[in-house]
């Protein structure tokens, strides 16, 4: 007589996936039928709560794993719209006092991650460098001068397009390109 298989219990982090895939399911149905109803309060915590346990799904697949950032990303501005209040002042410090300091640790962080082959890399193909830089400085600004102008925006409006579109990358995009 042969002997059975035993079939292998499962690990605790498949069923944490399992538990948070099916807590995201339902708290995005619930954001659906909320919204369905017409605009309501509910709809935020519903959307914070879908949203951070997609990524917490996420983080147990090996497949969209990559996608977990992101999500958390999505997740926490999602907090921020929904509660702003949160996300001023904590303990008496005021968090808009944070941003520059918290800009140059992560600034300081991706650049100790250079090293000699990269600076070697603009040496030998020098090509790409300079026509990400033409365009930097030439058709991002007249680009944003155009949407100015299309859009019809007040001049305050249209001189903080321009000025998005003329300042090269942010620190954030910086971010998100390094993480991926």
């Amino acid at each position: 007589m042969p002997a059975q298989a035993t079939r292998p219990a499962p690990s605790r982090s498949s069923f944490f996936a399992r538990c948070s895939g099916v807590v995201a399911a339902v708290a995005a149905v619930g954001v659906l039928a909320v919204l369905a109803g017409g605009p309501s309060t509910a709809a935020g915590p519903l959307t914070v709560l879908a949203l951070g346990a997609f990524a917490l799904y996420c983080r147990e697949q090996a497949v969209l794993k990559s996608y977990t950032f992101t999500l958390w990303v999505f997740t926490f501005v999602a907090g921020s719209m929904f509660y702003p209040q949160a996300f001023g002042t904590w303990f008496g410090c005021d968090l808009k006092n944070l941003i520059v300091p918290l800009v140059q640790i992560i600034m300081f962080g991706m650049g100790t991650t250079l090293g000699v082959k990269d600076f070697e890399r603009v040496l030998v193909m020098p090509v790409p460098v300079l026509v990400g830089l033409f365009f930097q400085f030439t058709i991002m600004p007249l680009t944003g001068y155009a949407i100015a102008k299309v859009g019809g925006f007040p001049p305050e409006i249209a001189a903080g397009v321009i000025l998005i579109g003329s300042v090269s990358s942010g620190a954030a995009s910086n971010l998100i390109t390094y993480a991926s």
